[in-house]
């Protein structure tokens, strides 16, 4: 068969912070993506402090998305609700028009103490916000964000508290750019990241209040495009690994397969394996190494790496095309 050629790598500095900015989760909400590789996000292109001070119920719809009272976004985007005061006993009612511009959407949000929340549902318009009681302190409002990385990597979540009881579903985009979602169950006061690379995040959403603060962001993990291979084909594969730069890489394999009719699994639920050939294995230098069977998959596990340009891994893989009947 042809060469199937792979990269990954190289990585930019991580962030613990590249996706979303420390916050504090309320209750079963979206969360703010606001970080370091965000856009999009605004806590007041909807409503502003001004006109929303303490005691705020009914929210002024004055922000720069603002045209007579109601608030446009387009392509339709979720809502981030903003709290300066502890706002944690009461709720949000947004209310307006859906992705579809006709649509009534009505959503109800929990509100945090001194930290923001988002809704799940995209708004086209918004006819109005307002808070189940009197705010704590200055409130306003906004658009969330979307995160996009540097290259296809994981993402890292990163607890202040113990959240071993709740999860968070993270949505987003592969590499290329097919939608995948992934969950991840809290630590505690820990850190746990991704099994998938994404390339955009568009949404998370917790399952319960967090303990304390929380943050979304990188690390030094990343991993190639899947190279398939074929299991009716010559059993024989050889593969090159050119590294380039300071980088530690595996050779890994799975025999399982998403597309399978009979068996398939979830991206995220792939069992992959470490090839035999330790020398494959947390490598530095360039090697070349083979199977003498064929998975389904093969790809490159960036475990780390010097995360600037210069530091990568290319590998090149091929199957011979001699079948045996």
């Amino acid at each position: 068969m042809r060469a199937i050629v792979s990269q990954v790598g190289p990585l930019a500095t991580a962030s613990a912070t590249a996706v979303c900015a420390s916050q504090v989760v309320p209750d079963a909400t979206a969360l703010a993506i606001d970080g370091g590789k965000s856009s999009g996000y605004s806590a007041t292109n909807i409503a502003t402090t001004t006109g929303n001070g303490s005691g705020t119920t009914a929210v002024t719809l004055n922000g720069s998305k603002v045209s007579n009272g109601v608030a446009l976004l387009f392509p339709p985007q979720p809502v981030v609700l903003v709290s300066a005061g502890n706002d944690s006993t009461k709720t949000w009612t947004v209310k307006g028009l859906g992705p579809d511009n006709y649509t009534s959407v009505v959503e109800t949000v929990a509100a945090a103490n001194t930290s923001r929340v988002s809704t799940k549902n995209l708004f086209c318009q918004v006819l109005s916000i307002s808070l189940s009681s009197a705010s704590a302190g200055n409130v306003s409002a906004g658009t969330n964000g979307v995160a996009t990385l540097d290259t296809p990597r994981r993402v890292l979540l990163t607890d202040g508290g113990v959240d071993t009881g709740i999860t968070f579903t993270i949505k987003g985009t592969d590499r290329s750019g097919i939608p995948i979602t992934e969950t991840l169950t809290g630590t505690s006061s820990s850190t746990v990241y991704t099994a998938q690379d994404f390339l955009t995040i568009t949404q998370i959403v917790a399952s319960g209040a967090s303990a304390s603060t929380i943050t979304f962001g990188t690390n030094g993990v990343a991993s190639s495009a899947y190279m398939r291979m074929d299991e009716y084909a010559d059993p024989h594969i050889a593969i090159q690994c050119n590294a380039t730069g300071t980088v530690n890489y595996t050779v890994q394999s799975s025999l399982d397969d998403p597309n399978d009719p009979s068996n398939a699994t979830t991206i995220a639920g792939m069992t992959w394996v470490s090839t035999n050939d330790t020398n494959a294995v947390a490598q530095t230098a360039s090697i070349q190494t083979n199977y003498t069977f064929a998975p389904r998959y093969i790809r490159i596990l960036l475990n780390s790496s010097t995360q600037s340009a210069g530091n990568y891994v290319v590998a090149t893989v091929i199957q011979s095309e001699n079948v045996h009947i």
